[in-house]
């Protein structure tokens, strides 16, 4: 149950491109994130001797790292997923039939994103509408859209009394839009390429190789354990959480990870993925073998999308990996704007996202598809109404130091 409120030149040449790639990132003037060959943080040559660690050809490894982003504060733990094959969905579930998919190597957030990390994004806001900044022409494509901010009246209030943007809670409320922007704007300071998952790299990660109902077995006596729901999510005091129900999400890691090292699969709050909810979209590859990004729906109309893992307004069945909830008009009911934020869900305070970053990069121009708006009204709005949001990632930073 679910309340209603709620990324033939030679050797020589090769690594020059690399060494101006890596002089570039460090100033923050990252315009294209490399596509080449695995190389930069999580990659090891020497075998760990222990922990979590993914097999490479070449004598390469995939470690565990802290992608530290520059000009902010933001610190985020990643943990290195195996590629592999598993089977997609589950049987009898509306999404449709199971497939075989097989997914490539990727990096995930250990965690849920933070409001203190998102909040550095948001806060360039003011900053960059004061020093009305150009984007030079040639640079559409590396420009950020930066979220307005939160609605005072209605949004400020909830999100103090379910803790503030303060500690480990994750961030909530926010579009899919405001997450691919986030995800780009920390790609362009890092000059990593970071992107939210698709559905089924998530259902792969979420199930950590397992087959069972829940990703810690068939039990739905085992979610207490693991996740923050419908059943545990209740303050005792009745002075915090959403105010309709003294109820809400919690500092991300307290609950048991799944067996990959991955914290609040299940529960908290609920996490954007980059499909589109289409009927019957799955039926086309009934009985194939697929690639991950063959079986992606991409989005063509604003609604419905997909939001995976259940959330702490859902019951224990919501906690299948499998299990989606789907976006509707009516999570932004309260939006006193017309027409309507692009960037916020006003009923949505459990509905948030984590990063991933692919071991294979694609080229520049692919990038784009999994960080910019997909349909016409998002494109005119930030287009027409949004200029004073848009600059590139390094002049963001620019300009909230000379604020200061």
């Amino acid at each position: 149950m679910f309340h209603k409120s709620k990324t033939d030149m030679r050797a020589v040449s090769t690594l020059m491109v690399r060494f101006l790639a890596i002089v570039v990132s460090l100033f923050m003037a990252v315009s294209v994130v490399d596509a080449a060959a695995p190389s930069g943080p999580g990659i090891v040559k020497k075998k760990p001797v222990g922990g979590r660690y993914v097999s490479l050809p070449g004598g390469l490894y995939m470690v565990p790292y802290t992608a530290k982003i520059p000009g902010t504060t933001i610190e985020v733990e990643m943990v290195p997923i195996a590629g592999g094959k598993f089977k997609f969905g589950e049987s009898g579930h509306e999404a449709g039939p199971v497939v075989e998919v097989v997914v490539e190597p990727f990096w995930m957030a250990k965690y849920e994103t933070l409001w203190v990390h998102y909040d550095q994004f948001l806060g360039v806001y003011e900053p960059v509408k004061e020093a009305k900044l150009k984007i030079p022409k040639g640079k559409e494509d590396d420009a950020i859209s930066i979220p307005t901010p939160l609605y005072a009246q209605e949004g400020v209030p909830i999100v103090k009394r379910m803790g503030g943007i303060t500690g480990k809670l994750p961030v909530a409320d926010i579009t899919q839009l405001a997450a691919k922007q986030y995800t780009k704007w920390v790609s362009k300071l890092s000059g990593q390429f970071y992107r939210l998952p698709s559905e089924a790299e998530w259902e792969y990660a979420a199930r950590a190789g397992s087959t069972t109902k829940f990703y810690w077995g068939n039990d739905e006596g085992g979610a207490d354990d693991h996740a923050w729901y419908f059943d545990n999510s209740e303050f005792p005091c009745g002075e915090k959480g959403h105010p309709d129900f003294d109820a809400g999400y919690r500092e991300v890691g307290k609950k048991k990870p799944n067996a990959w090292g991955l914290y609040d699969m299940a529960g908290n709050v609920s996490e954007w993925v980059l499909d589109q909810a289409i009927k019957g979209h799955r039926k086309k590859f009934a009985g194939k073998t697929v690639k991950w990004d063959q079986i992606i729906a991409w989005p063509t109309k604003e609604y419905p999308r997909v939001a995976k893992g259940g959330n702490w307004d859902t019951d224990a069945k919501g906690l299948n990996p499998a299990a989606r909830i789907k976006s509707e008009k009516d999570w932004k009911e309260q939006d006193p704007q017309g027409p309507k934020s692009i960037w916020w869900h006003t009923e949505a305070f459990w509905l948030g996202f984590r990063i991933i970053r692919p071991l294979n990069v694609p080229e520049a121009k692919e990038q784009l598809k999994y960080w910019e708006p997909d349909i016409d009204t998002h494109r005119e709005i930030i287009k027409k109404g949004k200029k004073a949001g848009k600059a590139l990632a390094k002049d963001t930073i620019k300009a909230v130091k000379e604020a200061k």
